[in-house]
């Protein structure tokens, strides 16, 4: 019984706190169950671009569509376009803290439903990105910068056969740099083939945070423990002699 107590009273001294904590979702309408609201749809600006994609929230894109649809709740993002050449997708602006970490999560499958015979793609890819402050049509379709960060992103080249990845989850994490960042969902190929799509739910991006201190023993605190531990002391001693 004293052994017990007094791993007790120890554990009870060296409480500390570990583990970090995020903070509410800071993306309006990261499951697309209300459409588009709170996204703005993009394409890359006219030149070697030659179509657009197109977006849907709640019928799936008729090329091909992963298991389950929709991913979660009534709405999926979906964007596809079956020309050669094309950049586009979704973005939002998101205010944040600069100097604090923030999180971005979320869930999404790509690729396409065919290629037509003797046909090929040199190059596909699928991305998601944070650009640092409020970023163009034309920061976006670029290479991301010294301050901006690729959260996930994937690559595909001289494919000469279907592919596709169904749901996989993504999450990485910034570091803001100032006080407002552009989230921004990306997909493009290059190439003579059929179509293109790319499915999208469940963003967040959510403040990484120290977890909220555990309770710890105060001076008084430990004056008890001492005096507990004394006392079953004094206890374990007495009854070693009277045995």
């Amino acid at each position: 019984m004293f052994k017990k107590l007094l791993y007790n009273a120890l554990a009870l001294c060296f409480l500390v706190n570990a583990g970090i904590a995020s903070g509410a979702n800071l993306v309006v309408n990261g499951n697309f169950e209300n459409g588009s609201t709170g996204w703005t749809e993009w394409t890359s600006p006219p030149g070697w671009v030659t179509g657009a994609f197109s977006h849907d929230y709640g019928s799936g894109c008729d090329i091909w569509a992963p298991t389950p649809y929709p991913y979660e709740g009534a709405n999926t993002h979906c964007q596809s376009v079956g020309t050669n050449n094309v950049h586009g997708g979704l973005y939002q602006v998101i205010n944040v803290e600069p100097g604090k970490t923030y999180t971005v999560s979320g869930m999404w499958s790509g690729g396409i439903g065919g290629l037509a015979t003797g046909s090929y793609t040199s190059l596909s890819w699928f991305e998601v990105t944070i650009y640092d402050g409020i970023a163009t049509v034309a920061d976006i379709d670029a290479a991301p910068g010294a301050n901006d960060v690729i959260i996930a992103k994937k690559t595909f080249e001289n494919a000469t056969n279907p592919y596709s990845f169904g749901w996989e989850p993504f999450n990485n994490m910034f570091t803001a740099q100032s006080s407002q960042v552009t989230l921004a969902l990306k997909t493009g190929k290059v190439g003579d083939w059929d179509a293109i799509a790319a499915y999208h739910d469940v963003i967040s991006l959510d403040e990484v945070r120290p977890a909220a201190p555990i309770p710890t023993l105060n001076e008084w605190g430990m004056i008890i423990v001492a005096l507990l531990i004394s006392g079953s002391a004094l206890w374990y001693m007495r009854r070693r002699r009277a045995l």
